[in-house]
């Protein structure tokens, strides 16, 4: 969970692009470098199609996604751009929530945190008050990379299946990583 917030924010608007515009198939799935992704971002705040196309192609996202982005579709995305960036803070935010809450075992502080997400995880209807510790337990679990003590204790808590690897950043339909910085 210590990638760069950069990254993920990244990452996040890369995969609105891709659905909104429907442009899954010409994106190789290559992440780009730091620098570039920079210059993307850049690009986008400052409405710059060219400069976008560039940091994209130079980046290692392929040039057929490049292609694809129409200077339409770019100035469609820029325009929903400050908005998207308010939503990743206000997600950030929230996320620095929920760590601290399940860091300090404090059981009101996390229902409270994950109230402030767009989607409560369904999960979360099986953790109480009584069992919360049991949740910071296999929180803890995940982190140190024993999954084997996480399955179990997933279990304990009624989750069906348990959580697998990598499983549980999977939450509200998006990778939030609330469990996992």
């Amino acid at each position: 969970m210590k990638k760069t917030k950069t990254i993920g924010l990244l990452a996040l608007m890369l995969l609105a692009v891709l659905a909104a515009s429907g442009l899954g198939s010409a994106y190789d799935g290559t992440r780009p470098p730091s620098e570039n992704r920079d210059a993307m971002r850049h690009a986008l705040e400052t409405g710059d199609y060219d400069a976008w196309k560039t940091a994209v192609t130079e980046g290692g996202c392929g040039e057929k996604f490049a292609e694809n982005m129409s200077e339409d579709r770019f100035n469609a995305l820029v325009e929903k751009y400050p908005e998207m960036a308010e939503k990743r803070e206000a997600m950030k935010e929230t996320h620095e929530q929920i760590k601290a809450a399940l860091e300090s075992g404090d059981y009101d502080a996390w229902q409270e945190a994950i109230s402030g997400l767009e989607k409560t995880p369904q999960f979360a209807e099986k953790i109480t008050d009584e069992n919360f510790d049991v949740f910071v337990e296999l929180h803890q679990a995940k982190q140190n990379g024993d999954y084997e003590t996480a399955k179990e204790l997933a279990g304990e808590l009624g989750f069906e299946g348990g959580f697998k690897e990598g499983q549980h950043r999977r939450v509200g339909g998006f990778r939030n990583r609330m469990m996992h910085r």
